[in-house]
């Protein structure tokens, strides 16, 4: 399925891409009202009733209720903006199968998100990848920022309740959307999935023209503010094996149309595969995510209980069986 906003989708203002400037203002906000740096706003997936689902696509439609739904996977910050949306996979996915399909993890494993990126700071400790806040389902990567299980200590449990409190973000979000588009919660009484698909577009479109409205102005500023920061990025070569293909240049020359056509693909898709081997590496690397919640549940707790308070501090009056 496509994105709603690949480039054949945009919209104008409503609907784009997250620029630097965008990046850097969406940061900003979210290091106001959340209390930490480096935020961009909270993942989620909604389900939408279809109720003209043809019968041959209902087995794979239907989910946990049995009635057939339509995954809508999106991504907002703290004034309810949408920035991402990806709609149309069957409702019988859970969030893990609709991220793996998601243009956002294509977009993380292509370099395309690491533009936007810019250091910043957590509890003494810098990073430089930003962050989506998201629920327990979703795997432990550099870029999500997941809640604690079973919390024990007092640390863990503060930080719990901050991060499930302001993941709900993504929740409000989805609750203004369906009272302001009943179709997001009444059954779809459509066959095609492009006419379902530009309706949604329409509706995200519209809901980003309101919270435009309700936000204040912002005032102008510099275009340095927005300069990307340097780190370090290989540059990888298209033609990584020119060294050798040199070698063959008689034979190569004197190849078929067909083979030479077959060869240079070959090599921009192995091209490819190391760009997305890379970027892969580097999202998916588990102790990343355990650093960078740690850096939060420090920053937290000592804003809390003072720079000298102990983390590992468990709380006599707290009872779990109690709750």
């Amino acid at each position: 399925m496509k994105s709603l906003v690949e480039d054949n989708y945009f919209s104008g203002v409503y609907m784009r891409r997250i620029s630097r400037a965008d990046a850097r203002k969406v940061e900003g906000l979210h290091s106001l009202n959340f209390g930490v740096q480096g935020c961009l706003g909270c993942l989620d997936v909604m389900l939408l009733p279809w109720g003209n689902c043809p019968n041959a696509w209902k087995g794979q439609y239907c989910g946990r209720n049995k009635k057939p739904k339509i995954a809508l996977e999106a991504a907002c910050d703290y004034n309810l903006w949408i920035w991402h949306a990806f709609f149309g996979e069957p409702g019988s996915l859970n969030d893990i199968n609709v991220w793996e399909r998601s243009p956002l993890l294509h977009d993380m494993t292509h370099g395309q998100i690491q533009d936007i990126d810019f250091d910043f700071v957590i509890n003494g400790e810098t990073f430089h990848q930003l962050y989506w806040l998201v629920d327990g389902i979703y795997p432990r990567l550099s870029r999500f920022l997941k809640s604690v299980v079973n919390p024990t200590l007092r640390i863990d449990r503060e930080y719990a309740s901050w991060q499930e409190g302001k993941r709900k973000t993504i929740e409000r979000g989805f609750g203004v959307l369906e009272k302001k588009f009943h179709i997001t919660v009444n059954p779809i009484h459509l066959y095609f999935m492009e006419d379902i698909r530009t309706i949604v577009l329409g509706c995200i479109v519209l809901h980003n023209m309101m919270v435009k409205v309700r936000m204040e102005d912002d005032i102008q500023e510099s275009a340095d503010l927005y300069q990307l920061l340097s780190h370090n990025v290989p540059n990888y070569d298209v033609r990584a094996a020119e060294a050798a293909i040199e070698q063959e240049d008689a034979d190569y020359a004197a190849a078929p149309m067909n083979f030479r056509q077959q060869k240079e693909d070959a090599e921009v898709l192995g091209h490819q595969l190391r760009i997305v081997q890379f970027y892969w590496k580097e999202l998916s690397d588990a102790n990343s995510h355990l650093r960078l919640q740690n850096a939060v549940k420090r920053e937290l707790y000592y804003k809390e209980h003072g720079p000298n308070a102990d983390v590992d501090e468990l709380d006599s009056s707290y009872d779990p069986l109690a709750e």
